[in-house]
């Protein structure tokens, strides 16, 4: 029900930008690239080295719709306008994944460790959706400043194609004596709580970041993404909740990133 909800969102905030587009509303277009985190099953340690060792990478396009800009300033304005854009985003993030924790440290020399350690994955999904951006400048303030800053906020709904990969250094066919047994238990409607598979999920997404005014038709964006999906399957993982409930959170990213806004005029 969630899902068919989120996809109904995202295609009338598509379908607003097709008729807004007939209508004497301004269009920019951005370019953004960075680094991602993804919090999953795989790593249970939070020092720097280790989150640093399993960092992504993303990069993307967005279409802003913009309903007050330079290019109407005749027409009436109201708050709505002056401080909120529609975006709409494609992006693509890749992440290499391996388990990380204390307890392979501590116990290098035991057979549970080892499986853990030779367990490694990679996920790679490709992010379609809408924001509805909340700008604290006002719009038009913002436009015809010259090197001003422009702080925002954002809320919305992806819907995401993630291709996961589990593999393991370990060659031996027998399942038991190469994976560790918190992903031997079947899972969430699979046979086993570990994965290979190319599927679709939703997202929900948060941002917080800031503009700054480059030049009239030109920005530059600094952007942080929280992104909560709806699935536990995306890295891969997901041992059996009832069985193993230290693992009962989805799989979550951060995605800092940086990016060239154009004004189409």
């Amino acid at each position: 029900m969630f899902k068919n909800f989120a996809l109904i969102i995202i295609l009338s905030y598509y379908t607003s930008i097709a008729c807004y587009s007939q209508g004497r509303f301004a269009h920019e277009v951005a370019v953004v690239f960075g680094p991602a985190a993804l919090q999953s099953d795989y790593s249970q340690k939070t020092t720097l080295s280790s989150n640093l060792d399993r960092l992504g990478f993303g990069i993307g396009i967005s279409h802003f719709l913009n309903f007050s800009s330079n290019r109407n300033p005749l027409r009436e304005t109201t708050y709505f306008k002056e401080h909120f854009k529609l975006q709409t985003s494609l992006s693509y993030t890749q992440f290499k994944l391996k388990h990380d924790s204390n307890y392979i440290d501590q116990n290098p020399e035991a057979e549970n460790a080892k499986k853990l350690k030779a367990m490694y994955g990679s996920t790679r999904i490709t992010n379609i959706g809408s924001q509805l951006v909340y700008q604290f400048k006002n719009i038009h303030d913002f436009e015809n400043t010259i090197n001003s800053f422009a702080p925002y906020v954002s809320l919305g709904f992806f819907i995401n194609k993630y291709n996961v990969a589990t593999k393991s250094t370990l060659n031996i066919l027998d399942l038991r004596r190469a994976v560790y047994y918190k992903y031997l238990s079947p899972s969430d409607g699979r046979e086993r709580g570990f994965t290979t598979e190319n599927k679709i999920t939703t997202s929900t997404a948060a941002s917080i970041g800031t503009r700054y005014k480059l030049a009239p038709l030109q920005d530059l964006v600094l952007d942080v993404r929280f992104q909560y999906f709806h699935s536990d399957w995306v890295d891969g993982l997901n041992p059996n909740k009832q069985l193993y409930p230290e693992n009962s959170k989805n799989d979550w990213l951060m995605w800092f990133n940086v990016g060239y806004i154009y004004y189409l005029q």
